[in-house]
């Protein structure tokens, strides 16, 4: 209830909103070097509208790091290039016709990508999602100096729901034990990476469950082509549906500001 008061809340004071924000990440062992792993990653809102007209707005920030947060480099391409517009790479066939034109903003922070002021309410509201792919720039095995690996959602905009779904391919997925974590920073400082930050956890008791069935049952209420979107995924990435395993996260009201995630430990090399 105080998350749902929050919401109503933050969503006047910010006037922006949006039914849910959707992030999809997943993870296959790279075919020229096992020791490493290929990564797909979509992300985005359902339901995303403005209740004010001049709000200008960073929709999706995509960030990469090692070890207790230090950045690092990833050569990541659009998961789908002929839709790439103005340097973002869109989703087309699911972000809505009546979308604005997005901008994008590169800093020593990462890639930000910007919603432009424009009209508001359910008349103007839009569904809008991004997709990158990366070849063995992530690691598969843990190191002294980076022990675990973590998918973050920050919720920079007033949602209902967050739907965070890890699908790793099956020669990952003995070992495998994904935990939820909710992260508040009350500087607002928003920590990254696998330092420790167990001061910052909230006390939001969620779970992550496995998803039913082989390929995993990925179908939400959330967002009617869901299903629909994983499997362009996988398709784009050259993948078989078949040698993935599912795991969800879903966290109701998600507080503004904090950071959604779900970690994991990374595999011994044998």
């Amino acid at each position: 209830m105080s998350r749902k008061i929050a919401f109503r809340g933050n969503s006047g004071v910010w006037g922006v909103q949006a039914k849910a924000k959707i992030t999809v990440a997943v993870l296959a062992p790279n075919a020229d070097d096992p020791a490493t792993l290929d990564s797909a990653f979509v992300r985005g809102y359902v339901g995303f509208r403005r209740l004010r007209s001049e709000m200008s707005w960073p929709l999706s920030v995509n960030r990469n790091w090692k070890g207790d947060g230090e950045p690092a480099d990833a050569r990541w391409t659009p998961l789908v290039p002929e839709d790439v517009e103005n340097g973002l790479p869109l989703l087309r066939a699911f972000t809505t016709a009546q979308r604005p034109e997005f901008e994008l903003r590169q800093t020593q922070h990462g890639m930000y990508y910007m919603l432009p002021p424009g009209p508001v309410g359910n008349t103007a509201a839009f569904d809008c999602f991004f997709g990158d792919l990366t070849r063995g720039d992530v690691p598969r095995y843990r190191t002294a100096e980076d022990r675990t690996g973590e998918f973050t959602s920050v919720i920079s905009v007033p949602i209902e729901h967050q739907l965070l779904d890890v699908l790793v391919h099956r020669d990952l997925a003995a070992g495998f034990r994904p935990e939820a974590f909710v992260y508040g920073d009350p500087l607002g400082g928003q920590g990254f990476g696998s330092a420790d930050q167990s001061h910052c956890i909230l006390p939001i008791d969620e779970t992550v469950r496995q998803l039913p069935g082989s390929p995993p049952i990925t179908v939400t209420p959330v967002y009617s082509r869901y299903a629909e979107m994983v499997e362009t995924v996988y398709e784009r990435a050259g993948w078989d549906a078949a040698d993935f395993v599912g795991f969800r996260l879903m966290v109701k009201y998600p507080p503004m500001g904090t950071s959604v995630s779900v970690r994991f430990g990374l595999a011994e090399r044998e």
